[in-house]
C-alpha cells in the first residue's frame, strides 16, 4: 500500500523538533555562567534572552521537556499507523517501537 509522502515529511519534522528540543536542553543547561556573564557584559541580545531563561531553570526545563514528550509521542505515533497500513497488526507494533526507539535515542 502507498503512504501518502506528506506523513513522511511530517513525521521527518517531527523527529527534527525533537531533535531541536534536545539540542536546546544541551545548550541551555550546559552553558556556564562565567561564560554566558561574560556574553551577557559584551552586549549581545541573544545571551540576555539565555540568561533570563536561565533565571528560572526549573521552568525552562519542564517546557524543554515536555515540548520533546509531545513530538516524541506524536512521531511514535505516527510511525505506528504508517507501520499498521504498510505491515498490518500483526507486526507493526513491534517494528514500529524498535525503529522509534532507535530513532529518537539517535536524533531525539
Amino acid at each position: 500500500m502507498q503512504v501518502p509522502t506528506t506523513e513522511w515529511i511530517l513525521l521527518i519534522l517531527l523527529v527534527a523538533a525533537s531533535a531541536f528540543f534536545s539540542a536546546a536542553e544541551t545548550a541551555l543547561m550546559g552553558i556556564s555562567r562565567l561564560r554566558l556573564r561574560t556574553l551577557v557584559e559584551t552586549d549581545q541580545k541573544q545571551a540576555k534572552l539565555v540568561a533570563r531563561l536561565k533565571e528560572r531553570p526549573d521552568k525552562l526545563l519542564i517546557t524543554i521537556l515536555v515540548g520533546n514528550n509531545l513530538v516524541n509521542i506524536a512521531a511514535s505515533a505516527m510511525f505506528t499507523a504508517l507501520m499498521l497500513r504498510i505491515f498490518g497488526a500483526g507486526r507493526a507494533i513491534t517494528i514500529a517501537t524498535g525503529i522509534m526507539t532507535a530513532v529518537i535515542l539517535v536524533f531525539g
